[in-house]
């Protein structure tokens, strides 16, 4: 609103109005990134009503100012139909742009959300593969272990296997 209020002053002061139009992007945009599509378009229509009630102000003056008064508005409109054309094309597409640029907000936002999502995944996944791998070291210690015991143990049977087979050869 901030944003529409300054910029709707400047455009009153302003000697080339039809060049500044594009100032009112900013509060379409902003409304766009800050409230969602919906509000992106209620802010593009509410500023296209603007600039054509500002017009429509301007030009009832020229009419007022001629001798036939108000019924002379459709003459000046005719006149001035390259201004109305060229607003009717900015105001479609301030709407259009409105529409489009708040539906890429709210995308970016649920892609935002669903690659958040995929990020707690991932770490869940990540600290269960490191509870895995912990207790895989943990049975491959024990497993080298259990190794190094039956390799000692197997070194004793050898041992006393010898020591039979001497006593037996001996005899």
């Amino acid at each position: 609103v901030t944003l529409l209020v300054i910029v709707s002053l400047g455009f009153h002061w302003l000697p080339y109005k039809l060049a500044f139009l594009n100032f009112f992007y900013l509060p379409v945009l902003a409304a766009g990134y800050l409230l969602g599509t919906r509000r992106a378009v209620l802010s593009s229509v509410l500023c296209v009503l603007l600039v054509v009630l500002y017009y429509l102000w301007l030009w009832m003056g020229f009419a007022l100012l001629s001798a036939s008064g108000l019924a002379a508005l459709t003459t000046v409109i005719v006149q001035q139909i390259e201004t109305a054309l060229s607003l009717a094309v900015w105001g479609g597409f301030l709407i259009l742009m409105g529409a489009v640029f708040g539906r890429a907000q709210e995308r970016m936002l649920a892609s935002h959300a669903r690659v958040r999502g995929m990020a707690d995944v991932l770490k869940r996944r990540s600290l269960s593969l490191e509870e895995s791998n912990t207790a895989l070291l943990q049975s491959t210690a024990t497993l080298q272990r259990k190794t190094e015991e039956l390799q000692s143990q197997n070194v004793l049977v050898e041992r006393l296997r010898q020591q039979v087979e001497q006593t037996l050869y001996s005899t």
